[in-house]
């Protein structure tokens, strides 16, 4: 018995099969599209578009140019020479225009600053390192961005705030050698420039300087991000939105926790407060919540403590704590008349369970006195 004829596929059929399959390849989700890269205050339109063609050679799609310089914006858009140095990436300029880090920012996740400076409370990692923790990150459902600084002056104070890590894109000037006669702490502090630090010239051994333009370590970046994150790990992220806290929602919690902090000092806004002085311990009040909440946070872990700040300005709005406080302060005064702070303090300790800063303590003594 005979087998029945196999039936080829057309050559018309197969090259539509094999379309299909790229098609299927091309639009599948990728976790690089959860990765947006922001240029802060760029200088150079040629920068911004060849950052826009590397990014794109390298699967990356989102980019924010922010705060540009007026060289960069004409007229509220782009500089056309951006767009043509962004060759077949010059759709990805348009709509890119951000006012300030902030709104970059704000419904991202996890920020990446770019930056050889150490920070406190900002690791610095290697380059390699850094993108180990975007793609562990990533694996977690996070969005990412990742800032890049000023051509000149880098990242400001302001901008490395927002940031999660640092990383340091690694040059010829770190692996340099100290000149003869130079210690080797200084060779290290002198490869830690922004730019890259100084690197040995070909052939003569000498040290000239090394850099990297916008453009370039946009590029550099772009590539160590499409190497690891290559099209096997798509199966192992996941389809979901993400829930962590985003920096927007992030920065109301600590808005939060900041004012329920301060809802509670003893005798709040007293005439008798330096004004300039109270500004200062804000600020830094501020920094330290800040600080302490630079990680990422699941929005499950937040809900208990925006509850706590929602509550403790609830209660403070009625609680009249104040008036505890001077009259606990008043009692030991009349016991000791020469009662000096750290007494009194500990008589309100003792009274209300609740001890006094020095600020809290001088507005007691001076609303006492003032009576």
């Amino acid at each position: 018995m005979s087998s029945a004829p196999s039936i080829a596929p057309s050559p018309r059929t197969a090259r539509t099969r094999s379309n299909v399959r790229r098609r299927l390849r091309t639009n599948r989700a990728s976790p690089l599209d959860n990765v947006r890269f922001a240029l802060c205050r760029p200088e150079g339109p040629t920068n911004v578009g060849s950052a826009a063609r590397a990014m794109q050679n390298f699967g990356l799609k989102d980019l924010k140019v922010v705060n540009a310089a007026p060289s960069v914006l004409r007229d509220g858009t782009i500089d056309d020479d951006a767009y043509k140095y962004a060759v077949h990436a010059s759709w990805m300029l348009d709509g890119a225009v951000e006012e300030d880090i902030a709104s970059a920012c704000a419904d991202r996740t996890f920020v990446v600053a770019t930056t050889a400076r150490p920070r406190e409370n900002v690791p610095l990692l290697s380059l390699r390192d850094g993108v180990q923790r975007i793609r562990e990150e990533l694996a977690n459902g996070a969005r990412v961005v990742v800032l890049f600084g000023n051509e000149r002056t880098g990242l400001t104070n302001e901008e490395l705030t927002y940031a999660n890590i640092g990383v340091k894109v690694p040059t010829a000037g770190d692996r340099a050698a100290p000149n003869d006669g130079a210690d080797a702490s200084s060779s290290q502090m002198s490869s830690k420039k922004y730019t890259g630090g100084s690197g040995a010239s070909s052939g003569t051994g000498s040290l000239t300087p090394v850099s990297l333009n916008l453009g370039m370590c946009v590029g550099v970046v772009a590539y160590e991000l499409f190497n690891q994150l290559s099209d096997d790990d798509v199966g192992n992220f996941r389809d979901f939105k993400s829930h962590q806290l985003t920096v927007f929602e992030k920065k109301r919690l600590i808005e939060d926790l900041i004012a329920a902090r301060q809802a509670v000092d003893i005798l709040a806004g007293s005439i008798d407060d330096d004004d300039d002085k109270e500004q200062i311990y804000r600020d830094k009040e501020a920094r330290q919540i800040a600080r302490v909440l630079s990680g990422t946070i699941a929005s499950r872990d937040a809900v208990s403590f925006f509850f706590l700040a929602r509550r403790i300005l609830a209660i403070a709005e009625y609680a009249n704590i104040d008036d505890g406080v001077l009259a606990a302060a008043r009692l030991a005064l009349e016991a000791n008349p020469d009662a000096g702070a750290k007494k009194i303090n500990a008589a309100v300790q003792n009274a209300l369970d609740i001890t006094l800063t020095q600020r809290e303590l001088n507005r007691v003594l001076a609303a006492i006195r003032r009576a």
